[in-house]
């Protein structure tokens, strides 16, 4: 009898390899070349194929919007001055934790200018019940940009104590984001190109 109890135990004991986790565990339809154990140090998952990043905006569930090439930034007024655009992103194949990249920049007539850059750490969301499981997003990088882009508004006159550039919702821009887990060479980056519109 002890015997048969053991012998029924030892799944319970065994569970899953190391890095898999149950929500979030390849499948045998994965080709093994496509599979990838996570770092326990930065996760216990295990993935199928390579990470993917993709830019958005928004500052909440609601109003999280992933942005594709023609796509609109809405830009808003914020209560102490200045105008802000809100970034984010969604990813998948990544640990919750990563660092994001992102970077806002004037490509107008073949420019190339860097507008706004920022790097952050942080834990990503995982939307539930999504395909692959580890599909998940991040929000919002509250980007204040320089005042020497801001737009013209005719319901606002802030101070700029710097001198004008250009109008940032006149202007062709490019977003571009990277992302990394703390995996060595897991990583991810897109560009899309952009247009900001005044003014929430």
């Amino acid at each position: 009898m002890r015997t048969a109890w053991f012998l029924l135990a030892l799944p319970l004991l065994v569970g899953c390899p190391p890095g898999m986790d149950d929500d979030d565990a390849v499948s045998g339809e994965c080709p093994p070349e496509d599979r990838f154990t996570s770092d326990p140090a930065a996760c216990t998952e295990n993935f199928c194929g390579l990470p993917t990043v993709q830019a958005a905006t928004g500052n909440s569930a609601d109003s999280f919007r992933v942005l594709t090439d023609g796509d609109t930034i809405p830009i808003w007024y914020g209560e102490q001055g200045g105008y802000h655009i809100d970034l984010a992103f969604g990813s998948t194949n990544l640990c919750p934790v990563v660092f994001v990249d992102f970077e806002l920049y004037d490509v107008t007539g073949g420019a190339d200018t860097l507008i706004h850059s920022s790097r952050r750490h942080v834990q990503a969301v995982r939307t539930p019940d999504s395909d692959p499981p580890s599909t998940q997003r991040w929000w919002p990088e509250q980007f204040r940009f320089p005042c020497a882009y801001w737009p013209n508004d005719p319901e606002h006159d802030p101070s700029c104590n710097d001198a004008p550039i250009a109008f940032l919702d006149e202007l062709d821009l490019e977003l571009r984001v990277a992302t990394e887990d703390h995996n060595e060479n897991r990583s991810a980056s897109t560009t899309v190109a952009v247009d900001a519109t005044c003014c929430n």
